[in-house]
């Protein structure tokens, strides 16, 4: 205050500085005052964008919270997923070996049907020589049965003649 009123030119609590001293040191007052009141207006200002500001801060604090539990939320997921793809690789590898052994079998069949093929051809080789077997026993038959009645005249023939001996009639030549 006491470099106002040397400015001024207060003494005694008398002005007596000149007028127009006294109308620039109240323009100067003034633009001071209008100062303060525009730095009063933007502190407002500033103190209502601060507000905001903090409304906004507590707003994206709140998404970043709920970011950092999606984020936590991914990671689980990604977790599961690396889970399954691990569970999926076993699988893979289980179906691998099915696959292994599906045509080991295959191989083993095949080796089985060559088998049976053999087989059959030998059947079939035993079965014609069953029939020409079964063609010379039936050919044996016949021969047999041909010298069985051969052998039944002779026998008839002998009996004949031993009948004729016996009751002393003897044929005739």
């Amino acid at each position: 205050m006491a470099v106002v009123e040397q400015v001024v030119g207060i003494e005694d609590g008398k002005v007596t500085a000149r007028e127009g001293t006294l109308i620039a040191m109240m323009g100067t007052q003034a633009a001071v005052l209008r100062r303060q009141i525009d730095h009063g207006v933007l502190l407002g200002s500033v103190s209502s964008t601060l507000d905001e500001h903090t409304v906004l801060l507590k707003e994206h604090s709140a998404q970043l919270a709920g970011l950092q539990a999606g984020q936590e939320k991914l990671q689980a997921g990604q977790d599961g997923l690396r889970t399954d793809v691990g569970q999926l690789q076993a699988g893979q590898d289980s179906l691998r070996t099915d696959v292994g052994q599906l045509q080991a079998g295959q191989d083993s069949l095949r080796t089985d049907v060559g088998q049976l093929q053999a087989g059959q051809d030998n059947l079939r080789t035993d079965v014609g020589q069953l029939q020409a077997g079964q063609e010379r026993l039936q050919a044996n038959i016949v021969e047999l049965q041909a010298e069985t009645r051969g052998l039944r005249s002779d026998s008839q023939r002998i009996i004949q003649m031993i009948t004729d001996l016996a009751t002393g009639e003897f044929p005739k030549k």
